[in-house]
């Protein structure tokens, strides 16, 4: 019978059954576009989303590239990788400075800098961010400096001004992603 406490007890349970499903779809889903990108050579990894290209390049660890997005778009989305080794007198905040010191020397005119911190699990890190104009490009340009033993990682992005809403959570979910071994 439809009313039947035993009709009841089933619809409950297949609603349970149903809840529970679209609870697991949805956290699997999570990383369901995302893939794991490990370096060796370099003791670390990251999450990078799929449809993303990979490559390494002399003194770069890792380029990882957006897709463009259509016939008016030219710029590629980006993160790249650059390991350092360095003794271990030299501390994060040293390093951090001159990175960051290079980074304005080298794109003169730098408006909007901010700086902080970051996360990645439990490794602290430095975060400079400033807004720069390369050739006919307006990007907000990202640089993050993490230290694990003696190598220094630095994670560097950068997208088209105007495309916040869309790549910031995208290279804050890499970034936090992160790890040194």
């Amino acid at each position: 019978m439809p009313g039947s406490p035993l009709a009841r007890g089933r619809r409950n349970t297949m609603r349970k059954l149903f809840i529970i499903f679209l609870i697991t779809f949805f956290l699997a889903g999570c990383n369901l576009f995302w893939q794991k990108y490990s370096n060796e050579e370099y003791k670390f990894s990251l999450l990078l989303p799929n449809s993303w290209s990979k490559e390494g390049m002399d003194k770069v660890a890792l380029i990882a590239k957006a897709p463009l997005e259509g016939k008016g778009d030219v710029y590629p989305e980006n993160i790249n990788v650059v390991v350092t080794e360095l003794p271990e007198q030299v501390s994060l905040g040293t390093f951090y400075e001159l990175n960051r010191e290079e980074l304005l020397r080298n794109l003169p005119g730098a408006y909007d800098q901010q700086e902080g911190s970051a996360f990645a699990g439990f490794l602290p890190g430095k975060k400079f961010s400033f807004v720069t104009k390369i050739k006919e490009f307006t990007l907000r340009m990202t640089s993050v400096v993490f230290r694990k033993g003696k190598y220094f990682y630095v994670l560097t992005y950068a997208y088209e001004v105007g495309k916040d809403k869309k790549y910031e959570p995208i290279f804050n979910k890499i970034i936090t992603s992160f790890r040194a071994k």
